[in-house]
């Protein structure tokens, strides 16, 4: 099976209306699993809801796809059904929760992902 032939592992998408930054994905690409995780995406307040995030997730996931990528993931915080629902929108599922022994942050997180190949669906993460 062929390694994806990227040598940076962090790239950024930047939403613009001219010059104007409106918001900014970043990812991070996991050579050794053949996927990205998408570890920040950010829309200023003023411009959410006009289908920005949406835009950079999807540009996002078609990069990756060229790369030669199996899959993307997202981590979610359980209470924050808005951003699981986003996800879910994008097709990206639950595949693992993830608990949290910090007493800072005592809620479990979700780990949500997407494949991009039907045969990828038996794919462990190690």
């Amino acid at each position: 099976e062929p390694t994806p032939a990227i040598r940076q592992t962090r790239f950024g998408f930047v939403a613009k209306h001219g010059t104007r930054t409106m918001g900014f994905l970043c990812l991070r690409i996991q050579p050794s699993l053949f996927h990205a995780h998408v570890f920040d995406i950010i829309v200023l307040r003023e411009f959410r809801r006009r289908g920005i995030g949406t835009q950079m997730m999807e540009s996002a996931i078609a990069w990756c796809k060229e790369q030669g990528l199996k899959g993307i993931a997202v981590i979610v915080p359980e209470e924050e059904v808005t951003n699981q629902l986003f996800c879910r929108r994008l097709q990206l599922r639950h595949r693992e929760t993830i608990q949290t022994h910090d007493a800072e942050t005592p809620t479990d997180t979700y780990l949500m992902m997407r494949f991009f190949n039907p045969e990828n669906r038996g794919w462990e993460l190690k």
